[in-house]
């Protein structure tokens, strides 16, 4: 299927867990690492794969894989500044496995997952900071960046809750809250949009992170909102289920 397509295929195998990011910013002095931050990532029912639906940070691992996780940003982001000299955001994709943390792919780019943490101190909110760092106008400690962020990020949990739809979707809308975990129609809610986008139809739902314990996953919530818009409004997104956080107590 993929010859005469591509130079390279990546085969790895199915990792069971919670798929999850960590983040890192490289400095001239060091490397910040950042806090496990949680993708929403829904599994396909009607065949293998996969519907992405964006990020959160609600999500609290055990403090040992988050500590792994921190830990691996640190090494990578180090690997980085010394052999390319990079400088600014970059991110581990992964899945937080009954093991461990286990990478999958890593992007020396900015990303979603470090804005959402970012966005928590305005003075590092959008590209200016970045673009600044990159260039090098300025610089500041690894160390106190880390700690400025992960505080903040851990007192502002973020939710990006929003799923690319097959097709020309007609514009819909609807609000919606949370109701002892399941979703209800609601006039006083959190409005749901769907229609076009600049990368096609898409479906977002402005849910605050207030509206999530602390320390749980949005990606059920995610699949909740799917079989929403699908019964309600016949919108072509196939049938999904989430992770089960392995680490959670049984």
């Amino acid at each position: 299927e993929w010859r005469g397509r591509v130079r390279r295929v990546r085969v790895m195998p199915f990792l069971d867990g919670v798929p999850c990011s960590i983040h890192g910013v490289v400095t001239g002095d060091g490397v910040a690492a950042l806090r496990p931050v949680e993708l929403l990532i829904l599994r396909r029912v009607d065949r293998r794969g996969f519907v992405y639906s964006g990020v959160a940070n609600t999500w609290d691992p055990p403090d040992w894989v988050r500590e792994e996780m921190r830990e691996a940003a640190r090494r990578v982001g180090e690997v980085l500044r010394r052999r390319s000299g990079h400088r600014g955001p970059f991110s581990i994709d992964g899945v937080a496995t009954l093991e461990g943390f286990r990478p999958t792919e890593i992007n020396p780019r900015f990303s979603v997952g470090y804005g959402i943490q970012a966005a928590t101190l305005p003075s590092l909110h959008g590209g200016f900071f970045v673009r600044a760092l990159v260039e090098g106008d300025i610089d500041g400690p690894a160390q106190e960046l880390e700690e400025a962020i992960v505080r903040a990020a851990d007192e502002s949990r973020a939710v990006r809750l929003g799923i690319p739809v097959e097709g020309a979707q007609e514009a819909k809308s609807a609000t919606l809250s949370l109701v002892d975990g399941v979703i209800a129609e609601d006039p006083e809610g959190a409005r749901v949009d769907l229609g076009p986008s600049p990368s096609g139809s898409f479906l977002f739902w402005g849910i605050g992170a207030d509206s999530i314990p602390a320390g749980s996953l949005v990606a059920p919530i995610a699949g909740q909102l799917v079989d929403f818009v699908r019964e309600r409004w016949g919108t072509p997104i196939p049938e999904c289920t989430a992770a089960v956080d392995v680490h959670a107590p049984t």
